[in-house]
Parts: C-alpha cells; sequence; structure tokens
C-alpha cells in the first residue's frame, strides 16, 4: 500500500495539472467573449447617440425646444461627456440637473421597457410593467393595436412634473389635467387619458379602431420631469368584442 500512494499522488498532481489548464483556458476564452461584447455594445452605444442628435438638431431646426430638450437627454444617458448635449442643457442652465437625472437611468433598460410589441395573431394578453418618462416626445410603445383590443392600466409608482417649475406628483392621486398619463397617436394627439386611482381598481381601454402604434406620455412637458411606471396588460380582442367596438 505504501508503493500504491506515490503513483495515486502522481495521478492527482496529473488531475490537478489537467484542471488548471482547462480553468485557464475557460477564463481565456471569456476574456475574449467579453471583450466582443464590449466592442459591439460600445458599437451599438455610438450608433444610437448619433441618432439621437440628428433628431435633436432636427428638433431644433424645426424649431421644437422641447423635442430636441428630450432627444439631447437621452443623448446624456448613452454619452455623459457629449459636448453638444453639455453645451444646450448648459445654456439652459440646467445641465447639473439633467446630469443628476440620466445617472439613475440604466440604458439596457430603456428598449425593454419602452415597448410592448403584439402579434398580429396574438390570443393571450400579454403584461408588463412599463416606466414613462415625462418627457415632451413619447416613450413608450405599443403596437400594433388592432381594434377590440383592451388595455388596462395600473399605477405602481414614481412622481412626475410637467415642468422643472412645478413639484413632482403622482398621476394616480394628482387630479390637475397636466399630470394625467396619456396615451396617444405618434402625432400626439390623445386617444385616452388615464384617470387617477388605477393603483386599487385598474383602468381599462378598448380599441375602436386598428392602431398601428400607440404612444404613453404625460400630458403637458416643457420638459418634464420624473418618471412613472405602470403595469399594462394589452387583452387581444375577441370576436365579439371586434364587433361590438366596430359599431360604436
Amino acid at each position: 500500500m505504501i508503493r500504491v500512494i506515490p503513483a495515486l499522488l502522481g495521478i492527482a498532481a496529473l488531475v490537478a495539472g489537467d484542471a488548471d489548464t482547462e480553468l485557464a483556458r475557460y477564463h481565456d476564452a471569456v476574456g475574449r467573449l467579453d471583450a466582443l461584447h464590449d466592442e459591439a455594445v460600445a458599437k451599438e452605444r455610438t450608433r444610437t447617440v448619433g441618432v439621437l442628435a440628428a433628431q435633436a438638431r432636427a428638433a431644433l431646426g424645426r424649431g421644437d425646444a422641447a423635442g430636441a430638450a428630450q432627444a439631447w437627454k437621452l443623448v446624456l444617458v448613452f454619452d455623459p461627456e457629449h459636448a453638444d448635449a453639455r453645451s444646450f442643457f448648459q445654456g439652459l442652465g440646467r445641465l447639473d440637473a439633467v446630469l443628476a437625472e440620466v445617472e439613475t437611468i440604466d440604458p439596457a433598460a430603456l428598449a425593454s421597457e419602452a415597448q410592448i410589441r403584439l402579434q398580429p395573431a396574438a390570443q393571450r394578453p400579454v403584461s408588463r410593467e412599463v416606466a414613462v418618462n415625462a418627457a415632451p416626445v413619447p416613450t413608450g410603445m405599443i403596437g400594433p393595436v388592432k381594434i377590440g383590443t383592451s388595455i388596462q392600466f395600473a399605477y405602481l409608482s414614481g412622481e412626475w412634473a410637467p415642468t422643472e417649475r412645478l413639484a413632482r406628483s403622482s398621476p394616480d392621486r394628482d387630479p390637475r389635467p397636466a399630470y394625467r398619463l396619456v396615451l396617444c397617436l405618434p402625432n400626439g394627439r390623445p386617444a385616452v387619458t388615464v384617470p387617477t386611482g388605477t393603483a386599487g381598481r385598474p383602468f381599462t381601454w378598448t380599441a375602436t379602431q386598428d392602431y398601428e402604434r400607440l404612444q404613453l406620455r404625460i400630458l403637458r412637458a416643457d420638459p418634464g420631469v420624473g418618471t412613472v411606471r405602470y403595469r399594462l396588460t394589452v387583452i387581444p380582442p375577441t370576436a365579439g368584442a371586434v364587433q361590438q367596438a366596430g359599431s360604436r
């Protein structure tokens, strides 16, 4: 038995050596994948910043200062050092406040929280928590919405205000029209204004026509500040609901 021990120790050392080699290979492979991931994310971030900056400049060109402010704010979410975006808010005397706000926003969460995509033949309800910024341009998108589709709104949390000069408040408790959450068409025309009290009793709206896309926003923003969260449940139409909605 004493003679066997060196052999066993040799095998153990060989196994340990193989394990070390495999672990080294694993860490090397993961490091390369992490580098590729970081490179891809940086590339997409640069592209998004360019598109948003172009939208901000276009908004300024047509005299839409509020739209420009929201676009520049999104630019700073992805690139806090962006010179043009910082210059824009510096000129308004709001740079520090905007930087503090965008620091709390996770860029990775924007896309997943901003859209509820519906399949044309969807048969089951879709439920999701949605974060909506008090932006002069809509930030939450739903679509396509077919006639007879019902959308249920339930307030979860958050406060906002239509302008920095006003105190933030919950749209589910504050009755003032300027604080209302609205579901609107891409051109900004409201399809429905969500009432207060949905935390305790969800509000349901039913589409009376087909919509390619609907968007969520605060009713008025100049530009607004803050973010609110709602749970939205989208219920596909039944044949009876389609017929009833079409007859209204």
